[in-house]
């Protein structure tokens, strides 16, 4: 670390919302009381169709842009849309259903200063419902190790990065799943410096009805083959045995939460066969051994 901090990076905070009003206000709130503030705020609304009216007063008073999107083009266009407008030095993401705690920004701000090569930042998470339970990393910077078990990391509302990195390595919009570890992927690959902050910085919410999680509890596995696209996308990278993990991961977490059950172990086999399959299952139903006194 440099004894001399770098100057201080402008922050752009870029907002996305769908069909949540209620969630964008809480968001917007959280944004003003950070103890660092940020540059500018633009909030990218992508149900422009939508009744926002109950989030003007906030908007106007953070003087935020607001920006809509042309119909629903999904989460990952409307960030690079708020970040391809967005004029500070790091731009910052938050999802409407999350809410940062008020140190977020700060800490942001002095990873960037404390060393010029850091060129995106990652922290960790508390579930909004249960703030007793963190989930953090404790690697100080992104790792292949890591990446290959999945994201262990944060979602989205967890990652900033220097503009001029975006510009070269956007979302991938034509994913619907698991944008934010595809961007780490890509980050990671082109030889980028990540920084993990090791805190839990942000509250993760999950009990969200028009959320992935619980949609693919109740969908048929056929309309969520989406959730697999990254991991084929990255396959080669990943490495068979790092892959094989990935789809268990998406197809058989939850399994007894979900309404399909026998389709969603079907998909998994189709993917990594059936022995590796049965083997999965089999890890994860076995009876736990009892300890003798």
């Amino acid at each position: 670390m440099n004894n001399k901090m770098n100057s201080l990076p402008s922050i752009s905070v870029v907002i996305t919302t769908y069909q949540r009003p209620e969630y964008l206000q809480s968001a917007l709130s959280c944004v003003l009381a950070q103890s660092a503030q940020a540059s500018e705020i633009i909030v990218v609304n992508d149900s422009p169709s939508d009744d926002y009216t109950s989030c003007d007063e906030l908007v106007n008073l953070s003087n935020a842009k607001l920006i809509s999107t042309d119909g629903s083009k999904g989460a990952n266009h409307a960030r690079n849309t708020g970040a391809n407008v967005a004029s500070g030095d790091v731009i910052a993401f938050l999802d409407d259903d999350d809410i940062w705690l008020p140190e977020y920004l700060s800490k942001v701000v002095q990873a960037y200063a404390e060393d010029r090569k850091v060129v995106a930042t990652l922290c960790g998470k508390r579930i909004m419902e249960r703030q007793h339970i963190e989930k953090v990393n404790s690697e100080g910077f992104l790792t292949k190790a890591e990446l290959q078990k999945g994201n262990t990391y944060c979602g989205v509302s967890g990652f900033t990065a220097k503009k001029e990195y975006l510009k070269q390595i956007p979302f991938d919009e034509e994913l619907k799943n698991a944008q934010d570890w595809d961007i780490y992927i890509r980050f990671f690959q082109s030889g980028m410096c990540v920084k993990n902050i090791s805190l839990p910085l942000y509250l993760y919410r999950t009990e969200v009805n028009s959320g992935i999680t619980k949609s693919t509890q109740i969908i048929q596995p056929t309309q969520a083959l989406y959730r697999l696209d990254a991991a084929l996308k990255h396959r080669a990278w990943l490495g068979e045995e790092a892959f094989r993990e990935r789809i268990i991961s998406q197809t058989l977490t939850n399994l007894m939460g979900k309404k399909y059950k026998l389709s969603w172990v079907k998909v998994c086999a189709e993917f990594i066969g059936w022995k590796s399959t049965v083997s999965a299952l089999f890890r994860k139903f076995r009876p736990s051994k009892k300890v003798s006194k």
